[in-house]
């Protein structure tokens, strides 16, 4: 990672930019091992110090923080540790999101049957009704109400039965005549959905 440490009206010395560099690559590497690059600018802020501190961490996350206290030092911890946080809640989010992504199956399966109409039925009405034979099992995802949306308009599913993660009650959404999607929610929770 490129580190870059500046000094606005003020002298940073080599061996404060030094510290300044492998404690910031340090504090980022915790968090991403591949951050592209990184700037470090202290400027006077009355008798203080502030330390501005960017780190691009690549994919389009940039964090921006500043730190202010009487020595240089200082200030640039207390904007190191503004960027440790955030990139750790940002790490967190991640790992959660694709933890949740393994463990969106709930164990649950759903055993779906359509039989075959009963033969006796005659005339044009057996010719008109589809002979539909049909068995599958499926995990129940336990999703929010827009998460189950996108999964039928993504899979072009006319239904899709989710475990609501507002509630943890069975929900099914479908595909209207009208275009538009219906929801069931049979624990009658409306607006708890997400």
């Amino acid at each position: 990672m490129r580190i870059s440490v500046s000094g606005k009206q003020l002298e940073v010395g080599h061996k404060l930019a030094d510290r300044v560099r492998a404690s910031l690559e340090q504090s980022v590497a915790r968090y991403f091992d591949r951050a592209i690059d990184a700037q470090v600018a202290f400027s006077k802020q009355g008798a203080d110090v502030r330390a501005d501190v960017s780190v691009h961490a690549g994919r389009g996350l940039t964090v921006q923080t500043h730190g202010q206290a009487a020595d240089l030092w200082l200030a640039f911890g207390e904007a190191e540790g503004k960027v440790t946080k955030r990139l750790r809640r940002h790490k967190r989010r991640l790992r959660n999101h694709h933890r949740r992504d393994e463990d969106e199956f709930d164990r649950r399966t759903v055993v779906h049957r359509i039989l075959d109409e009963p033969e006796d039925i005659g005339g044009e009405a057996a010719e008109d009704a589809p002979a539909i034979i049909a068995e599958m099992t499926e995990d129940v995802l336990t999703l929010s109400v827009g998460e189950a949306v996108m999964r039928m308009d993504f899979s072009g599913q006319p239904a899709l039965l989710f475990r609501n993660a507002a509630h943890g009650g069975l929900n099914m959404i479908y595909r209207r005549a009208d275009g538009n999607v219906g929801w069931v929610d049979p624990d009658g929770q409306p607006g708890r959905g997400g």
